[in-house]
């Protein structure tokens, strides 16, 4: 016996698969409609699914084993008497009736107990509830993780995960925590510059696209480094495509009391380094690059290999957009190892972004900066506060 499932957009289409399949002496067992799996589906139109049965091809082969054999045997001579070829003739009849019926009683008795395996109805609407609410508590999350700009594919994969990890339990806080700690996974821990202590300058080098607020970030740190941790700190810039940056970095080192060099080559740095080995951190500004000026990008791989740099901080802005976000990290591929930086929390009220970088780069974030104010607007990522407003306030 031969009993299958199948699905389809509505009745008709679903026993046109069943007769495609096992054709016309197929038996439909039951039909109902459901909806498909997955939570993304919730709201999606109801299928038909179809139960048929089929009796096993031995069993069809003993029937017409049985009326050829009973064939054979009821050959009559052709001088046969008449009455004894009509009485075998219904004879024959009778024993494939009979067969008939034997065959169709063992395949009710097969249907019966595959059925009796399947759960009762209402069996099946607990699990069909317990999926819903699962599958509720799934749609709830994603959808808040696609509001806050966490790109499709990650939010799906994240409520997934979690759902798997909690072995289908609908806890909203359950949830929660699961889904806390696998975005916390993914961001890790911010950081900042590691100073050496071999008494040696720790050169750090920042790097991003054009308007990004760059320079003013490097300004909020220098400040941070020189007057908050008393460190001797000195600026060089390579960003002498924008006299603005120039100008404007040369204020804040005038402000701050802190010596400033402008270079224009991979030379020049070098020379610029080894000028101030006697500082605590050198912070290196570099042109900004658009992801569309692939032309240039080329000399500035080549300034910044030329730099050394122990570390090395990517600058994006928090209001780029996930598509263009993609593309500049693209373009700054050639990074080999970096720290991330955001700009312009405050202008954005959806943190998905700082996500979507951190599993695409795999690397760990360090600094954000809230406005214009130096050193005031710039801290080290609160990754309770970001991971907590992407997720949503559920209390």
């Amino acid at each position: 016996m031969k009993i299958k499932r199948y699905v389809g957009n509505d009745l008709q289409e679903t026993i046109l698969k069943v007769k495609m399949d096992m054709g016309n002496d197929a038996l439909i067992v039951s039909n109902r409609n459901i909806r498909e799996k997955g939570f993304l589906k919730l709201f999606s139109k109801p299928m038909v699914e179809v139960i048929a049965a089929l009796d096993e091809p031995d069993n069809r082969q003993k029937e017409f084993q049985l009326k050829n054999s009973i064939d054979n045997t009821l050959k009559m001579p052709a001088k046969a008497d008449e009455n004894k070829l009509k009485f075998s003739d219904a004879g024959r009849k009778i024993q494939i009736l009979e067969s008939r019926f034997s065959n169709m009683e063992e395949t009710l008795q097969k249907i019966y107990l595959q059925m009796q395996k399947l759960p009762i109805d209402g069996e099946a609407n607990k699990i069909s509830n317990k999926k819903q609410n699962g599958n509720s508590v799934m749609q709830l999350f994603y959808n808040n993780l696609i509001k806050n700009e966490v790109e499709e594919e990650i939010a799906k994969q994240l409520v997934e995960n979690a759902y798997i990890e909690l072995e289908g339990k609908n806890s909203v806080n359950d949830f929660i925590s699961v889904l806390y700690n696998n975005i916390s996974e993914i961001i890790g821990s911010p950081g900042t510059i590691n100073l050496k202590e071999n008494g040696k300058p720790t050169v750090v080098t920042f790097t991003g696209p054009t308007g990004v607020g760059k320079t003013t970030t490097i300004a909020k740190i220098a400040a941070i480094y020189s007057l908050e941790h008393s460190k001797k700190v000195s600026l060089i810039t390579a960003d002498t495509y924008r006299v603005a940056a120039v100008e404007q970095l040369k204020t804040y080192a005038d402000i701050l009391s802190i010596p400033l060099t402008t270079v224009y080559s991979a030379n020049d740095i070098k020379k610029a380094i080894k000028t101030y080995s006697d500082k605590d951190i050198i912070l290196i500004d570099t042109a900004g690059r658009s992801h569309k000026d692939s032309t240039h990008f080329e000399e500035l791989k080549n300034l910044i290999n030329a730099t050394e740099a122990d570390e090395t901080y990517l600058v994006l802005s928090m209001t780029i957009s996930a598509g263009n976000c993609r593309k500049v990290l693209n373009s700054y591929g050639f990074l080999d190892d970096y720290k991330l930086i955001f700009t312009k929390y405050d202008e954005s009220s959806t943190p998905g972004i700082i996500l979507n970088t951190a599993f695409y780069t795999k690397k760990h974030l360090s600094y954000i900066t809230t406005g214009q104010s130096v050193p005031d607007d710039i801290m080290v990522c609160n990754l309770d506060e970001i991971i907590k407003k992407m997720i949503g306030n559920f209390s």
